[in-house]
């Protein structure tokens, strides 16, 4: 089985991880803002690998992490978000505004657990996304960092907790009460039934 790198590039650091069917190793990191040094982080990695890359860190990072693959000889594929794929619907009204992370944890939540799944992602911003048991993708709430108070958009959510279809919507500046309020309000999603809380963490390396 060819050995897959997957990596992860967030709006403050690109964090990977080379996954053999088995287990993790090597995994690692650096800071966004350095991304014309992935190729050298890569020396690591021996032997050939298939790439497959999450990018919310605009074009000019995208395309460091391409030449750094091309440069190898490994293929990479760039995950987009689509109006639906492996089993999952977009509830985006754009399915473009919805960032290429939160839509992989959206498929990766539909087939690793049954049921509705309340999916957590926590990086730089924090988003709660609502997914139904049948793979429709309702909506989310983004959290944006303190440092962001000030933000015309994120003003516009203090205090709301409805779902967001677009970025506009979902949005916004939850402190850690009102992050517990929205879990412990988990009934005003558009499920019914029981609802798994499934959490994507970035490691620390």
């Amino acid at each position: 089985m060819t050995r897959l790198l997957a990596i992860d590039a967030g709006n403050t650091r690109i964090k990977w991880g080379v996954f053999d069917s088995v287990k993790w190793n090597p995994c690692g990191a650096l800071p966004t803002a350095e991304a014309a040094r992935a190729g050298e982080k890569w020396n690591l990695v021996e032997g050939h690998v298939a790439a497959i890359a999450s990018n919310v860190a605009g074009p000019e990072v995208q395309r460091q992490l391409q030449l750094a693959c091309e440069a190898r000889g490994w293929p990479l594929a760039v995950i987009a978000s689509q109006p639906a794929q492996l089993g999952v619907t977009n509830g985006y009204r754009d399915h473009r505004q919805l960032g290429a992370d939160r839509w992989a944890g959206l498929i990766a939540a539909h087939h690793g657990h049954r049921g509705h799944k309340l999916v957590v992602n926590a990086g730089t911003a924090l988003t709660i996304d609502a997914l139904n048991d049948d793979g429709r993708f309702e909506g989310g709430l983004v959290q944006h960092p303190r440092t962001h108070r000030g933000d015309p958009v994120a003003d516009r959510r203090v205090g709301r907790h409805d779902l967001g279809r677009d970025v506009g919507d979902a949005a916004g500046e939850l402190g850690l009460v009102d992050q517990d309020r929205v879990l412990r309000h988990r009934h005003q999603f558009p499920v019914s039934g029981p609802i798994a809380p499934y959490s994507t963490l970035p490691r620390r390396a």
